[in-house]
């Protein structure tokens, strides 16, 4: 299976396998959770048409058999599995959390307040493109402009963003660094963390703090 038959696997709010897939009233297709999570962070709105939707949705059940027919590759070990087994199988492979980092879906994170601006260190507020080296492109920037000017780059490149942090490795070479992006990067650290803890730890209290947040 190529990568392009499985991205039409991917729910597009969390950029992973889909998860209990749900078909929304508009014929768009996501995970179960983070359907309720958006329905409940957008006025019921679709996060691609921006249509209403109902908190309820149905099962896709379609995709769903396709998923249990139909293989593709861990992106971190690159072992063959069937898809509907995907998920369960990136939160326990070593080599997709190095690369990728537990499967938090960050998409459901409440928005900073303009105060939270007085807490970014200057080494962490801009990145230089690692494949073109422009310079001035803060995170969500970077991950806009290489997502799309070098989605079909292929070369191994060191992340700027996880270097610039206490825990980041300058030397470390992203196999696909546009995934990663996608799935490690779609929250700004700054806004949430205790630089001075351990990268797990943060984690998960960077989850935890936001959440009790929004609930």
């Amino acid at each position: 299976m190529n990568s392009k038959e499985a991205e039409d696997f991917e729910c597009p709010i969390c950029m992973q396998v889909l998860h209990k897939p749900i078909r929304t009233q508009c014929q768009h297709v996501f995970c179960q959770e983070c359907h309720v999570q958006n329905f409940n962070m957008n006025n019921g709105k679709c996060p691609l048409c921006r249509n209403p939707t109902s908190s309820m949705e149905r099962p896709a059940t379609d995709i769903e058999t396709w998923m249990r027919t139909m293989k593709a590759n861990c992106r971190g070990c690159d072992i063959e599995m069937y898809l509907i087994n995907m998920r369960a199988h990136t939160t326990t492979c070593a080599k997709y959390l190095e690369e990728y980092g537990p499967n938090y879906n960050t998409s459901a994170l409440p928005q900073p307040t303009p105060a939270s601006f007085s807490a970014m260190e200057p080494n962490r507020s801009t990145f230089t493109c690692p494949y073109c080296q422009q310079m001035g492109y803060d995170m969500n920037d970077l991950v806009l402009h290489c997502c799309t000017d070098h989605y079909h780059d292929y070369q191994h490149v060191v992340c700027p963003i996880c270097a610039s942090m206490p825990w980041g490795d300058p030397n470390y070479h992203s196999r696909n660094f546009i995934q990663h992006l996608r799935v490690r990067h779609q929250f700004q650290y700054q806004y949430f963390v205790n630089f001075n803890q351990d990268e797990e730890l943060m984690l998960q209290d960077t989850m935890w703090n936001s959440y009790q947040d929004f609930y």
